[in-house]
């Protein structure tokens, strides 16, 4: 349900896109039952192996990540 949000720019992470940890949490989910989810997986960097996440949270396993930035916030 994201009656309660605001989606300024759909093209990626704005600052003024608004979602409260539940829907963005329903969304992921949401995204990995997708048939394609293994192509979302091959863009994410896996902490310890490669990537920006190559050299943080080493010895995690099971972790996808994206990274990015929004004003300073990683």
């Amino acid at each position: 349900n994201i009656d309660n949000s605001v989606i300024y720019d759909a093209s990626g992470l704005s600052a003024n896109n608004l979602l409260t940890v539940n829907q963005f949490d329903s969304f992921l989910k949401a995204v990995a039952k997708q048939s394609r989810f293994k192509d979302t997986l091959s863009i994410m960097a896996i902490p310890g192996e490669d990537g920006t996440m190559k050299n943080r949270l080493k010895g995690y396993e099971r972790i996808y990540s994206k990274t990015g930035g929004l004003s300073g916030v990683t």
